[in-house]
């Protein structure tokens, strides 16, 4: 009697565990591959029948997966379409600056700031025409290149490139600490050569300026000067 139940047992978990293997009489579990008994790891984000499943996020409120609608989006991937979603950017579609002439310059000012920071923009922006009215005021052409299709050290090049050798740098430190940096470049490409001028020094930094361009003068008369004894 013992031993028939103990069949019965045995038949009956037989039985729940065979009822547990999938419908299509293979007689293999689910999780194991057709073709061995293997385990085969279940992919999370795929159901049973191989539907993806769908992610939810949510936009706004303060979900622990809170996204805005930028990064629910998906990012471009290729140069032409990381371009055109640059043209798409209203601040992007803004007419830029018209920049003049290298010849009717002396230096540039490059103001530095984070879009994304608040403030920021507003600060050095105050700080940057309040020395170009110093500079312009002790006889210097002085212009600043708020241009936003330009990172600052792409203006920086194009600057190099067209012939100003002479800048002044103001980012966010310098607005709120009230100092300068003067940078001076001898060729396109190479590494500037900066002074920090506080603002008890402005006339120091406007000698200085002088002197460069005094110096960036001689330089391109004894130039022309060579040339014309070559010819």
């Amino acid at each position: 009697a013992r031993v028939a139940r103990s069949c019965c047992v045995v038949v009956v978990g037989i039985m729940e565990k065979s009822s547990r293997r999938s419908a299509d009489g293979s007689g293999i579990s689910k999780n194991r591959k057709s073709h061995g008994s293997k385990k085969v790891k279940r992919n999370p984000n795929v159901y049973s029948d191989g539907n993806a499943k769908r992610k939810h996020v949510s936009v706004g409120g303060n979900g622990k997966n809170q996204k805005n609608e930028f990064h629910s989006k998906r990012k471009p991937s290729t140069q032409a379409e990381r371009i055109q979603a640059m043209k798409d950017n209203k601040y992007y579609n803004q007419p830029d600056v018209v920049r003049p002439a290298a010849s009717e310059l002396d230096l540039v000012l490059i103001p530095i700031f984070w879009r994304n920071k608040t403030g920021q923009r507003e600060l050095v922006l105050s700080y940057t025409e309040d020395c170009i009215a110093k500079l312009q005021a002790a006889g210097l052409r002085a212009w600043a290149d708020t241009g936003h299709r330009k990172l600052p050290g792409s203006k920086m090049a194009y600057w190099e490139n067209a012939g100003i050798r002479l800048r002044v740098e103001i980012g966010p430190t310098e607005a709120e600490q009230k100092h300068y940096v003067l940078a001076k470049v001898t060729e396109p490409g190479t590494v500037a050569d900066k002074q920090t001028f506080y603002r008890e020094d402005f006339e120091l930094m406007v000698a200085t300026i002088k002197q460069a361009l005094q110096v960036q003068h001689d330089g391109r008369k004894q130039a022309r000067a060579g040339s014309d004894e070559d010819g």
